[in-house]
């Protein structure tokens, strides 16, 4: 296997070890280490976001303050738009009028759109990157999708999905699938009965297929809702309906969020004139595959400040998971306890300062697998509209504020982006993808910067 191949952790580890002044057994064992996880590498190679794991003294340093004082929001909110027939609306009762604002809007129209996603999906790995991408990387998302959900797509399911299911969205407030996203599945019912037959059938046997998977009632909007879970996060699935709207989502407070706009549609993403006016540039009578909208709110909480710096303990949690597990690759080679982080640390396979981070979170060694305290497994990590961000030390509220500044100065605001995809045969075997974006109202200078990325073939429209 060539070095560009997979990503540099092994030798990132074995310089930093080396540097510390790691024991003769260790170096001995580099090359067994190496080869190990290369063959892991080699079988199922994931996109590393790893880094070092230096903390810059965050352990020693007192709270900033909270996440929601710390500072504005770098975006700026703009008027609602005003465009002529922004009244539109897809129907009575829409998609649109279930969703909150500030979600990520994914809506595929009827069933079949859907499974052609998810098989489109299926063929390129799991990401739609790997369509224009030199080398295809297995991000296993229709697989994580159904295991964590409870979703399971069967050849019955395909076969009568449509005559029982009317339409599909997903909805979420980030799209981090590969660490754990904050998403769920809304389903309009054609037939109330048989969906939430087949869903219970099917969270049925799960349970008892998986014994370490358990159900509880919990209490959202004072309503009782059913809860699917397991000890290490790859199972989270919340179900929640509303007349003939089913949601499935591993997130609780999208779950909070579906039940609290239900009873109160005039705060909708449907009710919003941004979203309104979206539908007058792609109406529903065009007949799109996909429909994607990304709203102001939903832009806005992307950069909040608590999203941000739960985004930055997430990459510092990855870190640690990662380098965990090497060191017991290193440790298990050399003939040393392996079985915790204070084993590793002892016999010099993780630096001394290694341990708990400042939101008390921190690396545990299971049987099979290192995992993060608060937030589980690799993948499949507790979502971040989940995770509660109260104080924050100085050095976060330092990163936030230069981020802040960063943003401002080189993005100002982000215009709500629109997206359609368009699908159509072309011949046997062959279809014709069309894909339409547009940020609405048109900002010249992110198109600019666009633009420069992607380069000058086209001038954008008056």
């Amino acid at each position: 296997m060539k070095q560009k191949d997979y990503p540099p952790i092994v030798q990132n580890y074995l310089k930093r070890c080396a540097a510390a002044g790691a024991a003769a057994a260790r170096r001995a064992a580099v090359s067994a280490v190496e080869t190990t996880f290369k063959s892991k590498l080699a079988s199922r190679w994931q996109p590393s976001r790893s880094r070092s794991n230096s903390r810059g003294g965050g352990f020693s340093q007192p709270a900033a303050g909270r996440a929601g004082r710390l500072c504005r929001c770098p975006r700026q909110r703009r008027s609602p738009h005003t465009a002529a027939g922004c009244a539109v609306r897809d129907g009575d009762r829409t998609f649109g009028d279930d969703v909150p604002a500030e979600r990520l809007y994914v809506r595929f129209g009827n069933f079949n759109n859907f499974l052609w996603l998810q098989d489109t999906l299926k063929k390129w790995n799991g990401d739609a990157r790997n369509l224009v991408s030199l080398r295809g990387l297995d991000y296993e998302m229709n697989a994580r999708m159904e295991q964590g959900l409870v979703l399971q797509q069967t050849a019955l399911s395909r076969l009568f999905g449509a005559t029982v299911i009317q339409d599909v969205a997903i909805i979420g407030t980030d799209a981090y699938f590969a660490d754990g996203a904050a998403y769920g599945l809304l389903f309009q019912a054609s037939n109330n009965m048989l969906l939430g037959a087949d869903f219970n059938r099917q969270r049925a046997e799960r349970l008892k297929a998986e014994s370490d998977v358990t159900e509880s009632a919990v209490e959202i909007g004072g309503r009782k809702v059913s809860f699917l879970s397991s000890p290490d996060g790859r199972v989270r699935s919340f179900y929640v309906t509303s007349g003939d709207f089913h949601f499935v989502t591993r997130s609780r407070r999208l779950a909070e969020r579906f039940l609290e706009t239900a009873a109160a549609p005039e705060t909708a993403l449907g009710s919003g004139a941004g979203f309104r006016h979206a539908r007058t540039l792609m109406p529903t009578a065009r007949d799109d595959t996909v429909f994607v909208y990304m709203s102001e709110p939903f832009l806005d909480n992307l950069v909040s400040p608590a999203y941000r710096i739960e985004t930055a303990r997430r990459l510092e949690a990855l870190a640690d998971i990662e380098l965990a597990a090497l060191a017991r690759l290193s440790a298990r080679s050399a003939g040393h306890p392996f079985d915790s982080i204070e084993a590793l640390k002892k016999h010099g396979h993780l630096p001394p300062e290694f341990g708990v981070r400042p939101d008390g979170s921190q690396a545990v060694v299971g049987e099979e697998l290192v995992v993060d305290s608060l937030r589980g497994r690799r993948g499949a990590f507790l979502p971040i509209a989940d995770v509660a961000v109260g104080k924050v030390t100085a050095s976060e509220a330092r990163a936030y504020a230069a981020f802040v500044d960063y943003y401002q100065r080189h993005w100002g605001n982000l215009d709500p982006i629109i997206v359609a995809v368009k699908r159509s045969a072309e011949g046997k075997n062959r279809e014709r993808v069309v894909v339409d974006a547009r940020m609405t109202p048109f900002s010249r200078a992110n198109f600019t910067r666009l633009q420069e990325k992607l380069g000058n073939g086209r001038h954008p429209p008056a």
